[in-house]
C-alpha cells in the first residue's frame, strides 16, 4: 500500500496523520492504514459489519478486532452508532444517522426517550427478543427512516404491526421464528422476510404493491395469487414452488431477476414453456428438492433470458435441461 503511494508530501502526511490515530491498540493501528486507504463506497461497505454483534450472525463472520475497529471509526465519522456509544452526548444523539441496538429493548427504549423526534436517523437494526418492538416504535415520528432490520431470537408468532410512522422507509428485513407481517409502508421498494421454523402463516404478498426486491426465505406455503408487480429481483429459499406458483412468476411484467435456492418441487418436471417471463434475464437454481428436469420447448417464452445458472452442491442427481437452456448454462 506504502508502495503504490504517490511521492507527493500531502500523500505521506496522511500516512503520518494515521499512525497516530486515536485507536491505541497495535494491530488496530496497522488495519486503520489499509482501512483509510480504501475507496469511499468499500470503506461504507466495511464499516457496515459493525452494525451486526461480534458472535457470527447468519453468514457475516468477522474477526473481533476488525468488528472493534468497524464501530470505533463508524462512531468517529458519524456514519453509525451503537446502543453503547450514543449515550452520555446530547450532540451524538441529535445527530444519528444509522444505529444498532444489540441487546434488548431498554437500551432501545432509552435512547428514543431522549431523542423522541429523531430526524436524522437514516437507518435502525435491532436484535431484540422481543416481538412487541413494533408497538413500542409505533408512537415515534421516522421522517426519514430508509432501513429498518430486525432479527428476533425468540418466539415471533403473532402479528408485526408497523403502522404508518415508517412511511418513508424504503427497505425492511425482517428475521423472526414465525408470524405475519402487516400493513407495510407504501414506499417500501426492497423487503426480506425470514422465518426459522416452520409456519403456516401466509403472507399476502399483494400487501406490497412498490416492491422491487424481495427475498421471501421460510418453510411456508405461498399465498400468491398475485406478486408485487413492478419486481425485478425475486429470491424464493426454502418454499413451495409448484406449477401455479411458476404461472404467476410468468406473468410478472418487470422481473429481471429470479433466483430459487432449496425449494422443494412438487414435481420432478419444472415446464417453463409457454408466453411468460417477458423481461427474465437470470435464473438461478440452487440445490432443488425433487427437481429432475427442466423445460422449455419454445423460443417465445423468455425472450430476454440470457444466463442461467444451476448449482446442486449435494451432487446428488444432474437436473436435465432442453436445448435452448442448456445453451444458456454458464
Amino acid at each position: 500500500m506504502l508502495r503504490a503511494k504517490e511521492r507527493t508530501e500531502y500523500a505521506w502526511s496522511r500516512v503520518l496523520q494515521s499512525l497516530g490515530h486515536k485507536i491505541q491498540d497495535g494491530c488496530a493501528k496497522v488495519l486503520v492504514l489499509s482501512c483509510n486507504d480504501f475507496p469511499i463506497a468499500l470503506r461504507q461497505c466495511f464499516l457496515y459489519f459493525g452494525l451486526y454483534p461480534e458472535l457470527p450472525n447468519g453468514n457475516i463472520r468477522i474477526h473481533d478486532l476488525l468488528h472493534s475497529l468497524c464501530v470505533d471509526l463508524a462512531e468517529e465519522s458519524n456514519f453509525f452508532h451503537t446502543e453503547h456509544n450514543a449515550f452520555g452526548n446530547l450532540r451524538n444523539v441529535s445527530r444519528v444517522r444509522r444505529i444498532t441496538f444489540y441487546s434488548d429493548n431498554n437500551a432501545m427504549n432509552e435512547f428514543f426517550r431522549s431523542n423522541p423526534y429523531p430526524k436524522k436517523l437514516r437507518g435502525l437494526l435491532c436484535f431484540t427478543k422481543d416481538r412487541c418492538i413494533f408497538s413500542e416504535l409505533a408512537h415515534l415520528n421516522f421522517k426519514l427512516l430508509q432501513v429498518l432490520v430486525v432479527v428476533m431470537s425468540q418466539d415471533g408468532y403473532g402479528g408485526f404491526t408497523m403502522g404508518n410512522k415508517f412511511g418513508k422507509m424504503s427497505c425492511f428485513m425482517l428475521s423472526a421464528i414465525g408470524g405475519a407481517l402487516s400493513p407495510v409502508p407504501t414506499a417500501l421498494e426492497v423487503l426480506k422476510l425470514k422465518f426459522c421454523n416452520e409456519s403456516s402463516e401466509q403472507i399476502n404478498l399483494l400487501s406490497y404493491p412498490n416492491i422491487v426486491k424481495m427475498h421471501l426465505n421460510a418453510a411456508m406455503r405461498l399465498n400468491c395469487e398475485a406478486f408485487p408487480p413492478h419486481l425485478v429481483k425475486l429470491t424464493l429459499v426454502y418454499l413451495t414452488v409448484d406449477d401455479h406458483v411458476v404461472a404467476v412468476l410468468k406473468k410478472l411484467p418487470k422481473l429481471r431477476i429470479l433466483k430459487m435456492v432449496v425449494c422443494e418441487h412438487k414435481k420432478e418436471e419444472m415446464d417453463l414453456s409457454g408466453d411468460g417471463f417477458p423481461q427474465l434475464e437470470v435464473l438461478h437454481i440452487q440445490n432443488p428438492l425433487w427437481l429432475l428436469e427442466i423445460i422449455c420447448t419454445d423460443d417465445v417464452n423468455m425472450p430476454k433470458l440470457n444466463k442461467l445458472l444451476l448449482v446442486d452442491t449435494k451432487c446428488e442427481r444432474s437436473v436435465c435441461l432442453s436445448d435452448r437452456l442448456a445453451k444458456l448454462r454458464i
